[in-house]
């Protein structure tokens, strides 16, 4: 099998030759400059490569008397981004900084109820949707992996309206404001992704819902705030036989069951403890049946901290858990890679090539 046939084999929880290996490569660690060009591909071509690559929106600065302003300026070496919306009904502002690839909200573009009210009359301009990046590494990658649509979901698009404190106060002591948001949020999200879908892009790459897990807020949200509405979207991606993969973070043990709830085909980063609290074995057992793993192997305490030997354990211990039967690909919780050791990424290639081989005792 070639990585592509071996990755698709996984998400449709089939047994490959191989559990599939990735290294949760994405273009920004060429925009990042963590790796030159040759160790990137080099990496790509060595491992099964799952690229998150987005596509682009190009909308109209003015519609229904509604006008987007942006500027951006530098101050004291850092880059300043200002995004505004000037609405009959009012404006609202945000402020972002970036330094290299972080990036830090000074003013959330909702402050308060009055904010939320404008954001709620606002007119939705789909726009014009460009598929060109996704097609770009498709291509590029060619049988050394595939390219899967980054994208957001209605509890992204609403938490990143606020600040988080500000958001999960209204989670708890409004949360029927918040619903009316997600409402609005899907009403947004269908259009685009059905338009996305009908160029010919049907895997997709969802994230937001780590947002609401236990690690900031009770299991009990999870369900009104995340699963009612992803549901909807992972629907409308089957309608198009397409592949909803779930990215969330955090404390999910809890909460397995629902991402069964909402019937999605590939679930990510399955981060262990400390990072999170998810038993592989556990998620298996409970969720593998229905829903491709992948991840476990902890980025920072063995992918950045870890030595070679560290990352070989964790490699046979993930393999041990979850790749019975197939449906599993081992990958580290995160792709931030710019501190992991070149000589850890290696390791886990080879070691999930050693290691991966299905109806054979590989340790011997």
């Amino acid at each position: 099998m070639n990585s592509r046939q071996r990755i698709m084999a996984a998400f449709y929880l089939e047994e490959p030759d191989t559990v599939p290996v990735s290294t949760y490569m994405s273009p920004y660690w060429l925009e990042n400059n963590w790796v030159d060009e040759k160790t990137y591909w080099r990496f790509a071509k060595k491992s099964d490569a799952i690229f998150r690559v987005g596509v682009k929106v190009k909308r109209s600065e003015r519609q229904n008397g509604v006008k987007i302003i942006e500027k951006s300026w530098n101050e004291n070496g850092r880059l300043m981004r200002l995004f505004k919306i000037k609405t009959p009904n009012g404006t609202l502002q945000r402020i972002t900084e970036h330094i290299g690839y972080s990036r830090r909200v000074v003013e959330s573009l909702l402050k308060n109820e009055k904010d939320i009210e404008i954001w709620l009359s606002l007119p939705h301009d789909l726009g014009e949707i460009d598929p060109s990046p996704f097609y770009y590494w498709e291509k590029k990658l060619g049988d050394d992996g595939i390219a899967i649509c980054s994208t957001g979901d209605p509890i992204s698009i609403v938490v990143n309206l606020f600040r988080m404190d500000d958001f999960l106060k209204y989670c708890i002591i409004k949360p029927e404001l918040i619903e009316e948001m997600l409402k609005k949020a899907l009403e947004i999200q269908i259009p685009f992704l059905t338009s996305v879908m009908e160029k010919g892009i049907n895997r997709f790459w969802i994230s937001g819902s780590e947002h609401v897990t236990p690690t900031f807020i009770a299991p009990k949200y999870f369900s009104r705030f995340v699963t009612k509405y992803d549901r909807e979207i992972v629907k409308l991606i089957h309608e198009y036989n397409g592949i909803a993969y779930i990215h969330c973070h955090g404390r999910i043990n809890d909460i397995l069951q629902e991402f069964l709830k909402m019937d999605i085909d590939v679930l990510d980063p399955l981060d262990p403890p400390p990072q999170g609290d998810t038993d592989l074995s556990k998620a298996k057992k409970l969720i593998g049946h229905k829903i491709c793993l992948v991840g476990n192997i902890d980025s920072n305490n063995v992918m950045v901290q870890g030595t070679p030997e560290t990352v070989i354990n964790a490699v046979r211990r993930c393999i041990d858990a979850a790749a019975y039967g197939g449906g599993y690909i081992l990958q580290p919780t995160s792709g931030s890679i710019f501190d992991t050791p070149l000589e850890n990424i290696e390791t886990l290639i080879k070691a999930g090539r050693r290691y991966g081989k299905y109806g054979k005792n590989v340790y011997g």
